[in-house]
């Protein structure tokens, strides 16, 4: 299976695939769909492999394999201002089809508002899934005066009231990697089934 490759055209980035490529992604939520296998083994990975929070690696969690899998899915596909070092991922919720939940607990549920309005910055796995790609905890927004987390596309998609050498925002995104399968069990049976 062929997957789209982006190209930059003034602002927006225009998905170029193959006719016959058969897509399950909804495009008003995300720019491109992600493969469940490459999902499945980032949380394999995630799971096979934990990093334990109050430890110095997980201020080095974007290089974790887990995330340098997702994001060089993402980056092969990516212009070279939209690099991706981590992301965070969202599973419909099942009795509010406009609500997503965070794989990692402490981030809010999203609507499917925000996902139309990020799209730039989203892949999607399948119906249920999706993924919101994130850049390298180095890249802050001049004058910010507390270290955020940018999306991909550039805009803050939250801030931190913390000093910069305790923010790892990795640490959010690797923890929901984790805890995927023991959240939402029924999902990554279907995923791994679908793989």
């Amino acid at each position: 299976m062929k997957y789209p490759i982006p190209q930059h055209n003034s602002k927006d980035i225009q998905l170029i695939a193959d006719l016959q490529t058969v897509s399950h992604f909804d495009s008003q939520l995300a720019i491109c769909d992600l493969p469940p296998n490459i999902l499945c083994e980032a949380i394999t990975l995630a799971t096979e492999n934990p990093v334990y929070f109050n430890t110095l690696k997980a201020q080095n969690l974007e290089l974790h394999p887990a995330f340098r899998l997702l994001c060089g899915w993402w980056n092969k596909l990516a212009p070279n201002y939209n690099r991706a070092a981590h992301c965070l991922v969202w599973v419909r919720a099942p009795h509010q089809r406009n609500e997503y939940l965070c794989s990692y607990t402490e981030t809010k549920n999203l609507d499917i508002d925000f996902f139309k309005e990020n799209r730039e910055s989203v892949g999607s796995c399948g119906q249920d899934i999706l993924v919101l790609f994130l850049q390298t905890r180095s890249n802050q927004p001049i004058g910010n005066p507390w270290p955020c987390s940018l999306k991909v596309d550039g805009e803050i998609f939250e801030s931190f009231g913390c000093d910069f050498d305790n923010f790892a925002p990795a640490n959010h995104g690797f923890r929901g990697l984790m805890e995927f399968p023991q959240l939402f069990p029924g999902v990554w049976q279907d995923l791994l089934a679908s793989r």
